[in-house]
């Protein structure tokens, strides 16, 4: 097929994933045809986009237009982006709470018969 790479090809170069995935929201790939153009599977896909964010703004608007990189002219949608994951970020660790103090009491001693179920009805 036509742009997908061989796994020969994959294991002889390193996949910038961000090379696949264009400038502008109108261009927006989505990751299958990211998982198309690259020969890869969803996961790996996935896992790359994920590394690249390290050191490049990609964007995914959670529309099902897919993945893109942001021009100047898309500031907004990137800083909506940011906020977007940032509370997703901050609700999960908020959601957590719970389960890091029960694991303290375990480790500081407080809490017994850590395999037992709780005896509430």
């Amino acid at each position: 097929m036509e742009g997908q790479m061989s796994i020969f090809d994959f294991k002889t170069r390193k996949i910038q994933i961000e090379e696949y995935i264009p400038f502008g929201k109108e261009k927006a790939v989505t990751r299958t045809e990211l998982c198309i153009m690259t020969g890869l599977s969803d996961r790996k896909v996935r896992w790359l986009i994920s590394k690249a964010r390290r050191e490049h703004p990609i964007l995914n608007l959670q529309d099902s237009e897919g993945y893109f990189r942001p021009t100047i002219q898309e500031y907004l949608d990137a800083k909506q982006f940011y906020k977007q994951e940032h509370n997703r970020a901050m609700s999960i660790l908020w959601s957590l709470a719970g389960l890091k103090k029960w694991i303290k009491e375990i480790e500081n001693g407080r809490k017994k018969n850590v395999f037992e179920a709780d005896n509430r009805q």
